[in-house]
Order: C-alpha cells, then structure tokens, then sequence
C-alpha cells in the first residue's frame, strides 16, 4: 500500500468514525425524541383520565347527557394515545404489558361509566324525566285524591310515605324502601276504594322501580356500577403510575445505555486510528530510516569510503519503495560505471607498469561508458602505437648496421620533440658512417 493510500485509509478511517459518531447521536437524539414523545403521552393520558373523572363528577351531579358526550371523545383521546405510546414502546423493544392493561382497564371505565349514565336515564336526569317523573305523577295522584276526598288521615298517610321517600332519595339506604313498602302495604290493606288502591299500587311499583334503578346505580360510592366504577378508578391509577414508573426506567435506562456505547464506540475509534497512525508513521519512518541508511552507503561508496554498496530495500510498494527501484537502478549503472573505470585504470597501470619494463608494444584494452576516460584510453593506445612504430624503424635502421648497411634513414615526418631528436641523431649517425665509408 502507498504512503498515498495509507494517508487516504487514515483519513477514511477518521470520516467513518466521525459518520459513525454522527449517526450515534443521531440515534441517541431519535431515541430520546421517542422516550420523550412517551412521557409526553403519559403526561395527556394522565390529563385526560382527569378530565374522564371530572366529566363523570359533573354528570352524576348536573346530570346533563353533554358529560356522556365529553367522557366518550376523551376515552378515544386516551385510546389513540394509549396505541401510539405502544407504538413507541415497541419500536423501543421495551417489553410491558402496563400500556394494553390501562387501556383495558379504561375500556372497562368507560364501558361502566356509559351503563351507569344509561341507568341514570332510566331514573331520569331531572325531576320530570323517566322513573322520577314516573314517580312524581303517581304520587300526585294520590296527594289529589286525598286532598279532594278531604280524606286528612289518607293525606297524613300519604306524607308519611313521601317522608320515607324523600328519606331514601336523600340518605339512599335500603331500610327507607322496606319502611316505605311496609307502610303502603298496610295502607292499601286498610282501604276498600278501588281508585286510591290502584293510585298507590301505581305510586308503589313507581317507587319500588325508581329504589331497584338506584340500587343498581349504586347507593354508595362502593355499591353497584358507582362501585365498579370506583374500583377501575383506582386501577387506572396504578396502571398510569406503572406506565410513569416504565417510562421513566426506560429513560433512565437508554441515557446508561447510549452514553455507555457512545463512550466505548468513541475509544474503539480513536484507538483504531491511534493505531493506525502508529502502524503508518512507523512503517513511513522506518522506510525513511532505510532509504537515508541506503543513500548514506551510497555517498561513502562514491565517496571511496567503502568498497561496496547495499541496495535500498525497494520490496515496499509504496513511494519510498518506488523511489529506492529509481536510485537502485542507478546505482547499479553507477556501480558498474566505477567498476568499469577502475578495471581501466587497473589495466593502464599494468600496461605502464610493462612499457616501463621496456614492453612497449602495448594496448590497453578495457573500457568504460565513461568518455573522457575512453578518450584518455584512446590517446594512450595512439602514443603507445606511435612510440612503438617510431621505436621499430629505429630498431630496423639499427639492425642494417650489423649488415653493413648504412643507407636506410628513419622518417621523421610529422614527429617533433624528443623523438624527433632521437630519430634526427640516428639518421646523422648513419650518413656520417656512411661518408666514412
């Protein structure tokens, strides 16, 4: 891998952990959105139940059917917050069962509540409706029968009966229907008019119907559907503390849970790319280290310092690598260029080192790619094939003298110095022998 591509892997590596922690706090932000939209919906479930109760209140004490109205929207309120709280707490993956047994325990409410407002039609919701009205006309039937009779001890009677209904209807307790029902036994018992006893069998069965309705209503808060409607009141209570009590965990719990796991996510990044800054600034500065050792053996072997030099070690593909194939190849050319002068030099040593032993009939035959040494070289071989062609007509000139023969000269065209010297005194030599003779 390149030092490019390293350096492009560490920034890789700090965008997906800086991605990766975005997209933590993203989740963490939509889970405690969610967890608040949760204790938002409790917090209306809760203010909606109150509005349940004080609905249910104004009912039963103004008896108007609006109540009914006003209790049955707020359930379905309740209800739609109750589906989409389950909605969250599913979505959460928080196992509860508090959510579907406070709507149950609602429905129950609710469900109640509707049966005891039917009853309370039944009875009536003011004087003149339904049993109450009932009531009122066949007790006024007798009163107007009594008072045209001019029947006082009927009309006594009649009040005493009043007394023990309006007794029951104030104080609701059962002990007022048995005085009630005893006492008009006894009266209808006691008269023989037929239009009196059928009035108060009337006003009786109008009673006994209004004290059954109520009883069924409820007689007390603990009675009747008032008492069931008590006892899912207080469910619903603890059903709405459970769900407080579940949300408020759960907040608790995902706040541990997200913070812990933002924290631990936040240590395996850095520690992956402190690793990997490591990994890549110690693998850059050891190749580094190795290119600066190569080019300093390098230096010392141009230098005459060492006689050989290392290569760079360019197994790495990276830059560094690349760049030490670069100066490997150059320094085997300058490698085998040295070599290649010295093994000149080492062969014009020895070629001197003959011509000085008198072997003049010498070439030096290495060569270099270097051209100023070929040039030397070159300029050597043409003055050590000179000397050597002037040296051997000399040495013919030389050898006729042992025969006798004083008549061949040496040509000394185009030759100056020394030799032309040398070459002049052995041609004076021969003429002077040769006019001696």
């Amino acid at each position: 891998m390149s030092i490019k591509q390293k350096l492009i892997a560490i920034s890789a590596m700090a965008l997906f952990g800086f991605i990766a922690l975005i997209l933590l706090e993203t989740y963490s932000a939509s889970q405690m959105k969610k967890l608040s939209d949760a204790q938002l919906l409790v917090e209306q479930i809760k203010t909606n139940q109150y509005v349940l109760r004080k609905n249910e209140k104004d009912f039963l004490g103004r008896k108007d059917i609006k109540y009914i109205k006003i209790v049955n929207d707020t359930y379905e309120k309740i209800k739609i917050d109750v589906n989409k709280l389950n909605a969250i707490l599913v979505d959460l993956k928080v196992n509860s069962s508090y959510d579907e047994e406070f709507l149950e325990i609602i429905t129950s409410y609710k469900n109640i509540f509707n049966k005891l407002a039917q009853k309370q039609k039944e009875i009536g919701l003011h004087k003149k409706d339904a049993l109450y009205g009932s009531l009122r006309n066949s007790v006024h039937k007798v009163q107007d029968y009594a008072k045209k009779a001019n029947d006082f001890k009927l009309l006594a009677l009649v009040y005493e009966l009043r007394k023990e209904e309006k007794d029951f209807m104030l104080r609701y307790e059962k002990k007022y229907i048995q005085r009630f029902n005893t006492k008009i036994d006894s009266l209808i018992s006691s008269l023989d008019n037929i239009e009196i006893i059928t009035y108060l069998k009337e006003y009786k069965k109008d009673f006994l119907a209004l004290g059954e309705a109520e009883i069924k209503k409820g007689l007390t808060v603990n009675s009747g559907l008032l008492g069931e409607l008590r006892k899912t009141i207080y469910s619903t209570n603890t059903s709405v503390k459970n769900l407080e009590q579940l949300i408020l965990k759960t907040v608790d719990s995902k706040k541990s849970f997200i913070t812990t796991l933002l924290n631990i996510i936040t240590i395996i990044i850095a520690l992956l790319i402190i690793a990997t800054l490591y990994y890549v600034g110690s693998s850059i500065i050891k190749a580094l280290k190795d290119f600066d050792q190569g080019l300093n053996s390098f230096f010392k072997y141009l230098n005459n310092e060492t006689l050989d030099v290392k290569l760079l070690d360019e197994s790495k593909n990276d830059e560094i690598g690349k760049m030490s194939k670069i100066i490997n190849e150059n320094i085997k050319l300058t490698k085998k260029a040295i070599e290649e002068d010295k093994a000149l030099i080492l062969d014009v040593t020895n070629i001197t080192a003959k011509v000085k032993k008198g072997y003049i009939n010498q070439q030096i035959t290495a060569s270099t790619n270097n051209h100023s040494l070929n040039e030397l070289k070159n300029e050597i071989n043409e003055m050590l094939k000179t000397l050597n062609s002037n040296i051997s007509s000399i040495s013919v000139v030389l050898k006729e003298f042992s025969n006798y023969k004083f008549t061949s000269k040496v040509d000394s065209s185009g030759i100056q110095g020394d030799m032309k010297e040398f070459i002049e005194n052995v041609n004076f030599l021969t003429g002077e022998i040769s006019g001696l003779l």
